[in-house]
């Protein structure tokens, strides 16, 4: 039976998060890409035989880092389906079948075939979806949506058949009468190409000794039970939101860690700001983490605390960047009211 994967393909830059160029135009031409694989001996192949030789501790970190890639190779099999979050543009989907037979097989493409020096780990495919799937489609079940925004580079998509079913409902439209897309996909649109600017303009609103006061007003406007706190007792935790729903036997407790950046965060500067937070996990009874910074974290960043949450299942904490921070903000700026000083 066919399986599903989601491949991630984006990157991040100080003006935010941007879907890779050529992806698209790759799986339109037959060829499904991932990404950590620039170099000759990335090939997956290569870093496969190395593991099992023993040599995980003599490969260069960039080779580790690849080799986390090494369910492209391993997993993926004829007529499965791999799926591309934000492509060709943000909040869009694209899926593609792996062909079946030798056509399907892993390959490793030449630094000249390559996607400006990377995603040269590639297998021929077919794409299904020739007009891109925006996320909020009524054709897009609510299961798949969900399963887009997880963590991680390549992850498997779990309920097959619910992917088959949207591809078929898809599929049985004629292209002349396929549903406008909604209003809600279109202020996406909008709200895509604003929120890039609003880290900046929080930045010149809010001093960074304030940023946690605003949040906290940001959280309770969103209905959030929060509690601020300042100083030495706050173990961490810049703000404790508490999540209560009549569907909990309790109320979920998360902490909060804000921190003011301008431009990009380094992986040192994350790790950093990272450690309180997991420091004082207990003291503050926590159930799950969330660092926010108004900064934007880049690929090392991400990959670090994948494999944190990834080995800390008790410890699990979400990253929202000034990316995040952006969209939340969209969603919850008409709640503040209209008065004026």
């Amino acid at each position: 039976m066919s399986k599903a994967y989601i491949v991630k393909t984006i990157y991040y830059d100080e003006r935010g998060r941007h879907s890779y160029p050529g992806v698209s135009e790759s799986l339109n031409c037959g060829k499904a890409r991932i990404g950590w694989s620039s170099e000759d001996d990335h090939d997956l192949r290569l870093l496969k035989q190395r593991i099992s030789k023993g040599e995980w501790n003599a490969l260069r970190p960039d080779q580790q880092d690849a080799a986390k890639c090494l369910g492209f190779l391993e997993r993926v099999k004829g007529e499965d389906y791999l799926l591309y979050p934000h492509q060709p543009a943000a909040n869009h989907l694209l899926v593609a079948q792996v062909s079946d037979g030798a056509d399907g097989d892993y390959a490793y493409a030449s630094a000249e075939d390559s996607l400006d020096g990377d995603f040269r780990s590639w297998r021929g495919c077919r794409l299904l979806t020739p007009n891109p799937v925006p996320y909020n489609d009524s054709f897009l079940l609510p299961y798949v949506q969900s399963r887009l925004g997880l963590q991680g580079r390549f992850y498997e998509l779990k309920e097959i058949d619910k992917l088959q079913y949207t591809l078929q409902r898809l599929s049985s439209i004629p292209p002349e009468v396929k549903p406008k897309q909604s209003m809600v996909v279109r202020l996406n649109r909008i709200r895509d190409a604003v929120s890039p600017k609003l880290p900046a303009l929080l930045q010149q609103e809010f001093l960074r000794q304030d940023l946690s006061w605003f949040c906290a007003e940001l959280f309770r406007q969103l209905g959030y039970a929060v509690q601020y706190q300042e100083g030495a007792g706050e173990h961490g935790s810049d703000l404790v939101v508490e999540l209560r729903s009549e569907l909990l036997p309790r109320s979920l407790r998360i902490g909060v860690q804000v921190k003011s950046y301008t431009g990009p965060v380094n992986l040192v500067t994350f790790q950093q700001d990272l450690q309180p937070l997991i420091n004082g996990w207990d003291k503050n009874v926590l159930d799950y983490g969330v660092c926010l910074t108004t900064g934007l974290c880049d690929l090392d960043c991400q990959v670090y605390l994948e494999d944190h949450n990834t080995s800390h299942r008790d410890r699990q904490i979400v990253l929202m960047d000034s990316t995040r921070l952006g969209h939340l903000l969209m969603k919850a700026i008409g709640r503040f009211g209209s008065e004026e000083e």
